[in-house]
């Protein structure tokens, strides 16, 4: 059997059959090999279907006028059958041929409609193109959009076998490969067809294309997708000038365009990715915005030193700081915090007239102001009240009524005594020294009271000096206690000193100290009536592992109240029991007492029960 390929080299055969005999066989259509053979006859039958040749069915012999027409005829239909054979033969190779091409191209959709990654999907559609279409090996590039580049995404051997060596090399520094440098590669972009080059050696292809892989021929496929050269898809052979079928190339085009979609896929998915990645960094850093806000907010909220409740509008409280919820919940008592929530709901009835309030509640002065909420996601939320402490602008306003009171009395009363003695001298001349000791005494005793309003002003602009020095303690209270002798003597008092052993020593300023003893043991004569007794001792004491340096003026007088202790050494301060009796007093002798000994790094104490008497211990550092 020969195929119609074998045409020229036979001559022309009859529509029916040819018969070549011995004058002929040198010259019919015999092959020189048959004529080697001493063939003298031969017998030359075409196959037909439907009027076209597919071939020749031909018999040899090595006699003369070997056939006869039987011999025709039987020939003849045994070439009608055979070519009914050979059609049918080739239908079937055809249909099996388009199912394997259906059925890669199925599996290649399946595959890019897959959930996989783009790579897992562009490395099983390479290793399908190249067993489907015969070739050693498919590589993907991509056309970069400016269309001037190619940059390697995918190649893979038709056995699906890994070379990463191969990879490495594939993609190595020369990549990505402009496309002006190939020109098979711009022809087949530009003509949007396959370009099938037999040698690769041959060719303009890039060396590093080639010779790393032993490339022998190649089909270069542009993939398109939407109208639009994406990138080339290659088909290796290692057999130089091997060709690839119709078909092949019919399939590899058709595979090119799913390899198209593969990679617009792949593109999208990336871009998806990365606008999935960029949403998802602004929601972190918005998020991260937000809550670092919020953390802001919330921190304000719990450190601010005033407290702060977040109200309904008909007062119900729904958030408080927690300060604010000290006090509702702690501090106050329960009268107090009652009166706190009723001024919250009166606020936030009025809440538009941004409303303000002070409440005077027990050993504590608040100031509340109130504000409307506006800004969204606040549901619920419509007052936030601010609740100041006053109590310190309370006490200055207090402090500052006793201080005018104070003054005013300690003023008033030797202005007047002043003008008595002044008109005395006037009327009895004669006594005139007698008169000029009791205005001495009295510009004196104004004297103290400016140096006292001076010193306090000279604490609180810290302007006050304190030069320490070690100093016997016993000597201190020794002297205090011969300096007021007199005046202890005068008003009817015993005033006994009890001096520590000797060589106890203080660190502190002598000069200060002793202001510090002048004035507790001055209130100590003045607030103990007639046949009592002031006590002033020295010692040293032991508390929680240091030992003190303590000076005590004790005495037996008119005592102090429990509720007025806490305010003794507040400023311009004064018991109800020595205002009743009109005793001479600024309120700043304990103050400055107090503030002296604390520059010193001690601190003063008092004890006291009425009708009983009061002790004041100062506890100073020991000197070294």
């Amino acid at each position: 059997f020969y195929a119609p390929d074998w045409r020229e080299a036979m001559g022309e055969i009859r529509d029916e059959y040819t018969v070549a005999e011995n004058g002929t066989v040198g010259e019919g259509p015999l092959l020189p090999e048959e004529q080697e053979d001493f063939v003298n006859s031969a017998l030359l039958v075409p196959m037909k279907i439907e009027g076209e040749t597919i071939g020749v069915v031909q018999v040899r012999s090595r006699r003369l006028n070997a056939y006869s027409q039987e011999d025709i005829d039987l020939l003849s239909a045994m070439a009608s059958v055979a070519a009914v054979a050979i059609q049918n033969a080739r239908l079937y190779a055809e249909q099996q041929r388009r199912a394997e091409e259906a059925g890669v191209l199925l599996e290649i959709a399946n595959t890019i409609n897959s959930r996989l990654e783009p790579d897992r999907i562009l490395k099983e559609v390479a290793i399908r193109a190249a067993r489907a279409c015969g070739a050693s090996r498919c590589t993907i590039l991509l056309l970069d959009e400016h269309g001037e580049t190619l940059q390697p995404i995918m190649s893979q051997f038709a056995s699906g076998r890994e070379d990463r060596e191969m990879w490495r090399l594939f993609k190595g520094e020369r990549y990505p490969q402009k496309v002006e440098d190939v020109p098979e590669a711009m022809r087949a972009i530009q003509t949007r067809l396959p370009l099938f080059i037999p040698d690769a050696d041959a060719s303009s292809l890039p060396r590093h294309w080639v010779e790393p892989f032993g490339v022998g021929s190649v089909l270069i496929v542009p993939l398109i997708s939407r109208e639009r050269v994406v990138g080339l898809m290659g088909l290796d052979h290692l057999e130089i000038g091997y060709e690839f079928t119709r078909g092949q190339v019919h399939l590899a085009m058709t595979i090119g365009g799913q390899a198209a979609v593969a990679i617009e896929n792949a593109r999208l998915h990336r871009e998806l990715q990365d606008h999935a990645h960029e949403l998802e960094q602004r929601v972190w850093e918005r998020t991260a915005q937000l809550q670092a806000q919020y953390a802001q907010l919330e921190a304000i909220f719990d450190s601010s030193s005033d407290g702060i409740i977040v109200a309904d509008r008909e007062g119900g409280i729904l958030q408080t700081n927690p300060i604010a919820r000290a006090w509702l919940s702690r501090t106050l008592s329960p009268d107090d915090a009652a009166r706190l929530r009723e001024a919250v709901q009166d606020l936030a009835a009025r809440v538009e007239e941004r409303p303000e309030t002070v409440l005077e509640l027990a050993g504590l002065d608040l100031q509340l102001s109130a504000a409307p909420i506006t800004e969204p996601g606040m549901e619920g939320a419509a007052v936030m009240i601010a609740v100041h402490d006053v109590s310190h602008l309370k006490a200055l306003d207090r402090m500052k009524s006793r201080f005018v009171s104070n003054v005013s009395h300690e003023l008033r009363t030797p202005i007047t005594t002043i003008k008595l003695y002044t008109e005395l001298m006037e009327r009895k001349p004669e006594r005139w020294k007698e008169y000029l000791d009791v205005l001495t005494q009295e510009a004196d005793r104004q004297a103290r009271l400016v140096e006292d309003i001076l010193q306090i002003s000279r604490f609180d602009s810290g302007r006050l000096e304190m030069k320490p020095r070690p100093v016997s303690l016993n000597e201190l209270t020794e002297m205090v206690c011969v300096s007021h002798q007199t005046l202890a003597q005068q008003r009817g008092l015993t005033l006994e000193h009890r001096p520590a052993e000797p060589g106890l020593m203080a660190l502190v300023d002598p000069e200060r100290a002793m202001q510090v003893l002048t004035n507790l043991v001055a209130n100590a004569i003045q607030y103990t009536p007639e046949g009592g007794k002031v006590i002033v001792s020295a010692g040293k004491r032991e508390v929680q592992g240091r030992v003190w340096a303590t000076a005590r003026v004790a005495d037996t007088g008119m005592g102090i109240p429990e509720e007025e202790l806490p305010h003794v050494f507040e400023r311009f301060f004064r018991g109800e029991q020595p205002q009743h009796l009109q005793l001479s007093g600024t309120g700043l002798g304990l103050a400055i007492a107090q503030e002296i000994v604390e520059l010193h790094g001690g601190r003063v104490t008092v004890e006291s029960e009425v009708d009983v008497g009061t002790s004041f211990t100062v506890w100073l550092p020991l000197a070294d």
